[in-house]
């Protein structure tokens, strides 16, 4: 089947099979012009790319929603901890609590105000 074309066309073709071994099956089968093949692998590899990029983005975010969840639970513990040695009263806890998770937002709006202060700063007019 393959014993008349060139060595690059024959390349390209392994390098498509194998692309295409990553993304899962390949339904449109480019005919044996190298051009047309080497579209297929490109747009092929462009598409696990994109691919890679929206999973890495997804990790990221969602290791960043844990971090906050982790040093928001350390917050907690820590006064939680701190009351029950001290016998602080559950009311006053209770506000506490709500002192913490109001100043963390508070901090986060914050760290959005200054990143976009920072990028208007760095804009030509």
């Amino acid at each position: 089947l393959l014993g008349d074309t060139t060595i690059a066309l024959k390349y390209i073709i392994s390098v498509h099979w194998a692309a295409s071994q990553l993304q899962g099956g390949i339904d449109v089968y480019p005919n044996f012009l190298l051009g047309e093949r080497i579209y297929a692998v490109m747009s092929l590899l462009g598409s696990v790319a994109i691919l890679a990029l929206v999973i890495s983005k997804i990790t990221t975010l969602l290791s960043a929603i844990q971090a906050t969840q982790k040093e928001r639970n350390l917050a907690f513990n820590t006064a939680h901890r701190f009351a029950t040695q001290k016998g602080v009263r559950a009311e006053v806890l209770l506000e506490v609590y709500r002192y913490l998770g109001k100043r963390k937002r508070y901090q986060v709006r914050q760290e959005e105000i200054n990143a976009e202060r920072d990028l208007f700063a760095r804009l030509p007019f």
